[in-house]
């Protein structure tokens, strides 16, 4: 894993089965710990032994997403999409890549 999360703008798509992918929105992470989604502004931490990263206030708060190091960098918004998931269990509901 890198040091650092890849920082930009990164757009969203979830799968809906029998529809396909469809747009969740976009976000952009910031070189000083900010990111941004929808006009409204929080904070994220990296864990860069583990690819994790934590989101703190604004849209994203108390969300997670994990890094995947690809051709273009993807997080992976994890999350129980509604559903009751055993402890400590969770799904991805959306995967953003960078542009």
């Amino acid at each position: 894993m890198p040091l650092a999360v890849p920082t930009g703008h990164y757009d969203c798509f979830m799968f809906i089965s029998g529809t396909g992918l469809v747009g969740n929105g976009s976000f952009t992470l910031y070189s000083n710990g900010t990111y941004e989604r929808g006009g409204v502004s929080g904070r994220y931490t990296y864990a860069g032994g583990t690819g994790r990263v934590s989101f703190q206030g604004g849209v994203l708060d108390g969300r997670a997403a994990n890094y995947e190091k690809r051709a273009v960098p993807t997080l992976h918004l994890q999350g129980n999409a509604g559903h009751v998931l055993a402890a400590g269990q969770e799904r991805t509901v959306a995967s953003c890549e960078q542009k």
